[in-house]
């Protein structure tokens, strides 16, 4: 599902919430969002804790991947992960170990 802003998450996630045991949010930032997108995930955790995991790529995620988890993320995908990425949700869906990605930083 694609949102298309702050507001339309927070009012679509009760709903979705109810569908699904953890949702998965995907963030692809640049360094001047990082600010913004931290303050979004601040508000997401203090709502909904630990019933979903966010994770982090792009530009930002790639040169700074300690820096972006110490913001609040869950997983950071470094550099050009468009298959880690399929295989961290698979894994998410039959709830396996996630080590095993090369392109991840935990």
């Amino acid at each position: 599902m694609l949102l298309k802003n702050k507001q339309e998450l927070f009012q679509e996630l009760p709903a979705i919430l109810k569908h699904y045991e953890i949702v998965i949010f995907g963030f692809s930032i640049f360094t001047e969002q990082i600010w913004l997108v931290s303050n979004i995930i601040e508000n997401l955790r203090k709502k909904f804790g630990n019933r979903i995991l966010i994770i982090a790529g792009g530009p930002h995620a790639t040169g700074d991947p300690k820096g972006t988890l110490e913001k609040g993320f869950d997983v950071v995908f470094l550099s050009e992960s468009e298959k880690s990425i399929i295989e961290f949700i698979k894994s998410q869906k039959k709830k396996s170990h996630l080590t095993i990605l090369k392109e991840l930083h935990i």
